[in-house]
């Protein structure tokens, strides 16, 4: 077997915005220990390293930059870049909270060579910016240790990736402190003295952990990982350098999450129909922000016009420090089919209008219209919310079966008017006005008796009418001899 470890030593700062146009010194801090876990370039230019103090990094430095060690943040990232090289690897172990194992032996068969398949590889993220320590070698755990040792070298042969990891202090071993001293104590330096000792003596003289990490080091015994499985969702952290506190400008950071998930969808040909960001405040608040396109979408550029519009309409009650969108509807891509004969296409589909009067207005203010079964005039249309219409749809359809076996419809699905009689007006009143006005009866009546079942018997005799200024009126007589006006003729 042959196993490559990969060792994203700065992810969380190279996940973070703007790093590219930082031009001040920033690190990354421990809160646990108060030591510098990762920094940028500026810093290191400043004598920064891994393990310094704050207080003596702050000292050196007056526009120091720090951010907080959010390892959640890291393994969050860590699994996209999982799914990326998926597509190709088989067998990928995810070592949080910012390491990647991937047996390589079994794929080298689809590739030229090792250099070939690594190109692959580093072609996969290459979009992303990111810096890494890795090397290959016959065992997981031997692969990470030269990878930490930021060796660098992909090893063909498993007599070289031995030797190099023999050269090594044991300062590199993933063991205990307290074992690091007991070998330090007898004399053990390098990794190399400590292979040397058979793992039956190292057994009698040290405890079962190390006897047992020492095994799966050298591949005598075998190390469990567990394998990655994608899911079908995305989520992204984007960690701020900057406290935002207007929502309009919130639309840049935003960018990039959308140019990501472009990347992450066009890859699995699939489409999102809702994204959720949660906009985070500094203590762990956050608002939420949704944008959805019923027939889903991939492009930023598409989402990121919806963004702008719902933006509009959001009130920070604090400053963001970081942006989380995720992303669970996701569905296959289908193709979008336009007219053969009209070679013009529409400045806007329907679906696209619908999503920006959603972002505009919000979604408890946007419905859709559709007719159903029902013999009552005022009942025949039907509004409904565009995230409900599925539901009011089974709901609707449920109904009219009910009132087909009771006998109250018979013409069919769509009102077909047969006669003048059953013309309906284009315009009805939600609420019929009463008829004060000199009106001459053109034809009728039609009456229109239902709702009994329901306990709310209705009872009209309908006429088509014109009044003096020569406008068509759609009116009813009600059992008390009362008349009103239901509609209006086009």
């Amino acid at each position: 077997m042959q196993w490559l470890y990969l060792s994203f030593h700065s992810l969380q700062l190279e996940s973070s915005s703007n790093l590219s146009q930082e031009t001040e010194p920033v690190i990354i801090v421990d809160p646990r220990h108060h030591e510098v876990v990762q920094f940028n370039a500026f810093a290191r230019t400043l004598g920064i390293k891994v393990g310094m103090g704050l207080a003596m990094s702050l000292s050196l430095s007056q526009t120091l930059k720090v951010l907080e060690y959010q390892p959640e943040i890291e393994q969050e990232r860590l699994f996209e870049l999982a799914e990326r090289l998926y597509k190709l690897t088989a067998d990928i172990a995810l070592d949080p909270p910012n390491g990647l194992f991937l047996r390589i032996d079994n794929m080298l068969r689809l590739y030229k060579d090792i250099s070939d398949y690594w190109l692959a590889v580093t072609t996969c993220f290459a979009d992303q910016a990111l810096s890494f320590y890795y090397a290959s070698a016959p065992s997981p755990r031997m692969a990470k240790v030269l990878a930490q040792a930021k060796v660098n070298v992909l090893y063909t042969n498993p007599d070289e990736s031995i030797t190099a990891l023999k050269q090594l202090p044991i300062d590199y071993l993933q063991i205990s402190p307290k074992q690091k001293e007991q070998l330090h104590r007898v004399g053990i330096k390098t990794i190399a003295e400590l292979l040397d000792i058979p793992l039956k003596q190292l057994a009698k003289r040290f405890d079962l952990p190390l006897f047992t990490y020492l095994g799966q080091l050298t591949g005598e015994l075998h190390t469990k990982l567990a394998l990655f499985s994608p899911k079908l969702e995305y989520r992204r952290t984007l960690e701020l350098m900057y406290e935002i506190s207007n929502a309009e400008v919130l639309q840049h950071p935003i960018k990039k999450l959308l140019k990501e998930l472009e990347t992450y969808l066009k890859i699995r040909n699939k489409v999102a129909q809702t994204l959720c960001f949660e906009l985070c405040y500094r203590y762990n608040e956050f608002i939420s922000m949704y944008v959805e396109r019923g027939d889903g979408e991939y492009r930023a550029s598409k989402w990121l016009s919806l963004v702008r519009l719902q933006l509009e309409s959001v009130k920070l009650a604090e400053p963001v420090v970081s942006i989380r969108l995720i992303c669970t509807r996701l569905v296959s891509q289908s193709a979008r089919v336009n007219d053969l004969f009209n070679q013009q296409a529409s400045a806007l589909e329907s679906q696209e209008l619908c999503a920006m009067l959603q972002a505009k207005l919000g979604r408890e203010h946007v419905y859709r219209m559709y007719h159903r079964h029902a013999l009552e005039p005022s009942k025949v249309t039907v509004l409904s919310p565009l995230n409900d219409i599925t539901e009011t749809r089974k709901a609707v359809s449920t109904q009219a079966s009910s009132d087909s076996r009771l006998g109250t419809i018979s013409k069919g699905t769509f009102w077909q008017p047969t006669s003048l009689l059953d013309i309906r007006p284009s315009y009805l009143q939600a609420i019929p006005s009463e008829l004060k006005e000199q009106v001459t009866i053109l034809s009728g009546p039609e009456r229109i008796t239902s709702g009994w079942w329901e306990f709310a018997p209705t009872c009209r005799d309908y006429y088509v009418a014109e009044n003096q200024q020569g406008k068509k009126l759609w009116i009813f007589r009600t059992p008390n001899q009362q008349w009103f006006v239901h509609g209006y003729f086009s």
